[in-house]
């Protein structure tokens, strides 16, 4: 079931206040910086896409699920090249943020299943426009993503990505498999491939 831009919108609130809530709501891991998401992301800058994100328990309708509300500032950069005169981020980008949002949410919440691999998105859904129009430089993206199923290394999201409170995007489905890459992250927070050694 999609999120409604509605619940999104009420959410976001968890970034600016840990103590928001009615009581359904348990936070497991706040995000608050880029170096924080560094710990649980590969991806480095000029690609990575997450300002800020919390990850979160909640109880739906008599359901407990795991959710992520994270946000991204969309900066001139973001849009380089679409269009000059005219920048605005591009629809497929946006996918890619939702993917980074559930890669977080993964590797928080099911770390048992995850382990050392990386969630890589390798399926999306209906991943449909809403009505905000065009998102330019300065708009605060927010995403609401949840888990839905979830079975070994492989595990199905949805997510709704919301602007000035209208919705940008709707995803129905995005899948992920768990994948081990020949990385490894430093205490510095930088990543460096790891040589696999070679076998005669």
């Amino acid at each position: 079931m999609i999120i409604s831009t509605a619940e999104a919108a009420r959410l976001q609130h968890l970034l600016e206040d840990e103590r928001f809530g009615d009581g359904s709501i348990e936070v497991i891991k706040r995000f608050d910086t880029i170096d924080d998401i560094k710990h649980v992301l590969f991806n480095r800058e000029p690609y990575l896409l997450v300002d800020r994100a919390v990850v979160f328990r909640q109880n739906v309708d008599g359901q407990t699920k795991d959710r992520i509300v994270s946000q991204l500032t969309v900066t001139e950069q973001h849009c380089a090249g679409h269009y000059p005169g005219y920048p605005m981020l591009p629809f497929a980008l946006m996918g890619e943020i939702i993917g980074q949002a559930g890669a977080i949410l993964l590797t928080t919440s099911y770390q048992k299943e995850i382990g050392d691999a990386v969630p890589l998105a390798v399926k999306a859904t209906n991943l449909k426009s809403g009505n905000s129009g065009p998102t330019f430089p300065g708009d605060v993206l927010t995403i609401v993503a949840e888990v839905i199923r979830m079975r070994g290394g492989f595990a199905v999201l949805t997510a709704t990505m919301i602007v000035r409170e209208e919705t940008v995007v709707t995803l129905d489905e995005v899948s992920f498999y768990a994948v081990k890459l020949p990385l490894k992250r430093m205490e510095n927070g930088d990543v460096h491939r790891v040589l696999q050694e070679q076998t005669t």
